[in-house]
């Protein structure tokens, strides 16, 4: 796992009463695909090609995390979210902690992890759901 500096927001919408969303530009290419957000925050690029992007709704008192996975073809194969009511968070303390694996805290000292699936990453049929499609494991570790 590698993070990548080379990324940048290119444009966000913002509608009343829906989730953000945003562009960004992953190592020179404009994605075509809206991602979940309203500020990027890091990305990173696995062992597998495939990448993880956090962005945050930049809600205040109810911020929300965001972790989408991308395949290394930039197409979105899961989308994780972390949000608690009345809360504020920030995304601070990540941490690559493998090959496939990144660990980091949003709200306080609460510490996560996000893993990659290790077997081929591929769009699952809509058919499957959300909860089967597992590309993506995002789970909060004991404190």
């Amino acid at each position: 796992m590698e993070r990548l500096a080379d990324t940048r927001l290119v444009q966000r919408l913002v509608r009343t009463g829906q989730q953000p969303v945003m562009q960004i530009d992953l190592e020179g290419e404009v994605m075509d695909q809206w991602l979940p957000g309203a500020s990027l925050e890091a990305v990173f690029r696995a062992s597998n090609g495939a990448y993880l992007v956090f962005s945050v709704d930049d809600c205040p008192y109810e911020e929300g995390l965001n972790i989408v996975l991308l395949s290394s073809e930039k197409i979105v194969l899961d989308v994780k979210s972390i949000v608690h009511a009345y809360a504020t968070g920030h995304l601070h303390d990540l941490r690559i902690e493998g090959p496939r694996t990144v660990s980091f805290s949003f709200y306080d000292s609460e510490r996560w992890r996000a893993t990659v699936s290790p077997g081929p990453l591929r769009r699952r049929p809509k058919w499957i759901p959300r909860r089967l499609r597992r590309g993506l494991q995002v789970k909060r570790l004991a404190s």
